[in-house]
């Protein structure tokens, strides 16, 4: 199945999300997830948008919940599908996500019941060790494109079809 054939198949709507990369002195703030989706990766700091929140108070929410400091500025810079198989392992997975890049925070860095947060220098990001995704948007965003895209993982969380363009 491609990303065409999987869409057309949807019969719910995208749950939206965040995700924040603070950039600091040529270093990045990623979070290894504790529990839950992705669990054992580095990623942003985000989560799901609540019902009546809008996506930037969703970023500073998650921020706040997740490592303990406010965000003070922010700029989107992705919008990014993720699709997984239509299964009842993979129930409702399908996610919009709302992507940003921040340098300016209030607080102190902390870690949480759900997030350890560590910097890693801009050239020394453990790809490897995150969603297999961020190998394609990670480095782009943190240079400074903005960007549009989607990815259809498979059951094994393999990328089987992916599209992602500047915008």
């Amino acid at each position: 199945m491609n990303l065409a054939e999987h869409k057309q198949a949807l019969k719910q709507e995208l749950k939206v999300s965040t995700g924040l990369y603070i950039i600091q002195n040529d270093k990045v703030l990623l979070g290894k997830k504790i529990k839950g989706l992705g669990e054992g990766k580095w990623l942003g700091i985000g989560g799901k948008v609540e019902m009546g929140e809008t996506i930037y108070q969703t970023v500073i929410r998650e921020t706040q919940e997740e490592i303990k400091v406010t965000p003070l500025d922010f700029e989107e810079v992705a919008i990014i599908d993720f699709y997984f198989p239509l299964t009842k392992q993979f129930t409702n997975w399908n996610f919009r996500v709302h992507y940003f890049i921040g340098h300016k925070f209030q607080g102190q860095v902390s870690p949480t019941q759900e997030i350890e947060p560590q910097w890693f220098e801009l050239q020394k990001i453990p790809l490897n060790l995150m969603w297999p995704d961020a190998a394609y948007y990670l480095p782009r965003i943190l240079n400074g494109e903005k960007l549009k895209g989607e990815f259809l993982y498979d059951k094994d969380i393999k990328i089987i079809d992916w599209k992602l363009e500047a915008v």
